[in-house]
């Protein structure tokens, strides 16, 4: 683990903490951070948006036909005979 110390910023009643430009880029922050606040540290955590772009992710799979149904529905007719037993 890397330990870097930094100056507190003041900017009316806050403080900042300013991150050198190399730093973000090396953790591909761009504008949110996590923030773990534990009982003697306070760490800074990058995020990522998992489902960011998946919108057109989907758009692109339909339009390639790859958007089918990988299992089949429970309410198909060959399940319907089955019966259901509630072990509670």
């Amino acid at each position: 683990m890397i330990s870097i110390k930094v100056k507190l910023v003041n900017i009316g009643n806050l403080k900042r903490i300013c991150l050198s430009k190399s730093s973000l880029k090396k953790y591909s922050i761009t504008d949110k951070v996590e923030l773990v606040l534990e009982h003697d540290y306070i760490a800074i955590k990058y995020t990522t948006e998992p489902r960011k772009n998946c919108e057109e992710a989907f758009l692109e799979m339909r339009k390639d036909g790859d958007d089918n149904m990988l299992i089949g529905s429970i309410l198909e007719a060959e399940n319907m005979d089955k019966k259901w037993v509630h072990l509670m």
